[in-house]
């Protein structure tokens, strides 16, 4: 007697991670429903591609019909708080709750490791880690991912619903920009400051390594109501990482050190720019944000690695030559398509 193939939805279907996680899944004979706002430039064959909106119920509600697992990848995008919470934490609540009702099993969430609180070396991260203490001082990309998995959470065992959350770290690959915002601030494709000194290591992770971790989760009760750290261990610092790039095929890539405390007395003067003529996207510029994008904390996934029988990349050479390269490639043919995640 045959079993009935695994159906799985992919919401924001559209980004180079969600890419690879589909490929990953069609490899396992799964169906795969994409939901995308945008008509992708290459449809992939044999997956259904619905063109819409997750935050509408009337397009969610359709997808969910049959689906045992759920991927949810879009990223939160906004100008102020306001819309974060409303664009994106209570659409990913909502759709929790309807994927609950609707039958489904598994709720797989793309996260981030920018929720940490990862400002200093002494602290050591692992899935068991809680978000940043100071979360409501963070940006607002941090704060509507900490939102969302605290709200998933709850919802964790609803009507047979598991929930996994899954924290990414510095994504590269196949599909993705080489100038990543993990890295430091880019002022030009090819030109970047560093959060700092760019001399410590961070956690990397190739994007064929994320997507193995989300189709590995598929069906393993071990990762059920799990929160999961997908970076391997430390390997290349922000340096590194630029002089490959720079050995790769782009020279004329310019790189520097720049001060965490520059960075937040610039943000610090606008804002009390903002705050003088009452803008209505005005905030307070936190110093301890700033110092957490430069990630010196140390990354510990191995607990991922035994739950889900994961092994990623580790060594420097291989993440150069998978991670970096076909990047590099990519952007000199103007093939790439950037992700939309500041992490």
């Amino acid at each position: 007697m045959s079993c009935k193939r695994k159906t799985v939805l992919v919401i924001g279907g559209g980004s180079f991670i969600a890419r690879h996680i589909v490929a990953r899944l069609m490899r396992e004979d799964v169906e795969v429903r994409i939901l995308a706002r945008t008509a992708p430039h290459a449809p992939i064959p044999g997956a259904e591609h619905v063109l819409g909106d997750f935050r509408d119920p009337a397009i969610t509600g359709k997808c969910l019909e049959g689906v045992d697992a759920l991927y949810h990848l879009a990223n939160p995008v906004g100008s102020n708080w306001q819309e974060y919470a409303s664009g994106v934490v209570a659409p990913t609540i909502g759709i929790a709750e309807s994927a609950a009702r609707a039958g489904v099993r598994q709720f797989f969430f793309a996260s981030s490791i920018d929720l940490y609180d990862s400002a200093y070396a002494w602290s050591r991260v692992t899935g068991d880690t809680g978000a940043d203490p100071f979360i409501a001082r963070r940006n607002h990309y941090a704060r509507a991912k900490a939102a969302c998995e605290q709200a998933l959470m709850k919802l964790d065992g609803r009507d047979g619903l598991r929930v996994t959350i899954f924290r990414l770290g510095l994504t590269i690959g196949r599909g993705a920009s080489p100038a990543h915002r993990g890295v430091g601030h880019f002022t030009s494709a090819l030109k970047v400051r560093f959060w700092g000194r760019g001399d410590h290591r961070l956690p990397f992770v190739l994007v064929e390594d994320a997507a193995e971790a989300f189709v590995l989760a598929l069906g393993n009760q071990a990762a059920a109501g799990r929160t999961l750290l997908v970076s391997a261990p430390p390997a290349l610092s922000a340096r590194e990482y630029m002089e490959a790039v720079a050995a790769r095929a782009l020279p004329a890539v310019s790189y520097r050190a720049h001060p965490i405390v520059l960075f937040w007395a610039g943000e610090a003067l606008k804002e009390c720019v903002k705050t003088l003529i009452r803008h209505p996207n005005r905030r307070v510029a936190s110093l301890h944000d700033w110092q957490c994008r430069a990630h010196r904390a140390s990354y510990d996934s191995s607990q991922t690695e035994q739950i889900l029988g994961w092994q990623p990349v580790k060594d420097r050479t291989t993440l150069i030559a998978r991670g970096i390269h076909p990047a590099v490639d990519e952007f000199i043919n103007g093939l790439y398509v950037a992700d939309s995640a500041p992490r």
